[in-house]
């Protein structure tokens, strides 16, 4: 059972599939699948994702490395209430639900959707990732001892100054069912001089080639994993922050 709170921290969800396709990439796709969700996204533009790739080399001058630069366009889908957004690339889709956070209820239907958008208009031989990441963002007193609200966090010596510290602290662990999650913790730099803020990023992902269901049912893994871990990591003190509301 998942808890709800009536003052949830959450900044943002983001749910992403990569792909192989089945046949060549079409320019077009983005248009046709423009008309496959316009109702809901009428809006939409373009952002550029840069990606590196480094190449080991040897030769008679010794041994290097050739860097590879590449560009790919996604294109952003806009909801009318310009909290929902979907980013399409060649080999990536993308749906992001920014605050305030509707619930799983009212985002799991947006991810199949846009899925099933998808591949109606594109043969995708295999889902190759499936990962849902969320990132919450913390205001606690000014000060405030980390440990009275966060059980994931930093153990150090008490004269160790880490309240002022630009705190940093991450996790990884792989799972057996086949997928991975990674929990970061940070301090947030902000423009305030009367509270303390940080931020949290959560991600679980299963990177292995999926049919469609199991990427959704790897996605619905994801979200209980994911508020599983959270819950883990937060005290009862910081759950009277978020005022709980009870399962759901």
């Amino acid at each position: 059972m998942t808890t709800r709170y009536r003052n949830p921290p959450l900044l943002e969800a983001a749910c992403e599939f990569q792909f192989r396709l089945a046949e060549p990439w079409d320019e077009a796709i983005r248009e046709r699948f423009h008309d496959r969700i316009r109702a809901e996204y009428p809006n939409h533009g373009r952002s550029v994702r840069q990606d590196v790739e480094s190449t080991p080399i040897a030769d008679d001058q010794g041994v290097g490395q050739t860097i590879n630069l590449s560009t790919t366009e996604i294109t952003v889908y806009t909801a009318i209430d310009r909290r929902t957004f979907v980013q399409l690339a060649p080999d990536t889709l993308t749906v992001n639900v920014t605050t305030p956070y509707p619930s799983w209820s009212g985002v799991r239907p947006r991810i199949e959707e846009a899925l099933q958008a998808l591949t109606a208009v594109v043969r995708i031989e295999a889902l190759t990732m499936a990962r849902l990441v969320y990132i919450d963002r913390f205001v606690l007193p000014l000060g405030a001892a980390i440990d009275r609200y966060f059980t994931f966090r930093p153990h150090l010596a008490p004269p160790f100054p880490w309240q002022q510290a630009d705190l940093y602290l991450g996790l990884h662990a792989d799972e057996s069912e086949g997928g991975a999650y990674t929990i970061e913790l940070r301090r947030a730099r902000e423009d305030s001089s009367e509270i303390d803020v940080y931020l949290m990023r959560s991600e679980y992902a299963i990177a292995r080639d999926l049919s469609m269901d199991e990427g959704l049912a790897g996605i619905d893994r994801a979200h209980e994993r994911i508020n599983e871990l959270f819950e883990a990591c937060i005290t009862d003190e910081m759950r009277a922050v978020f005022d709980a509301e009870g399962g759901a």
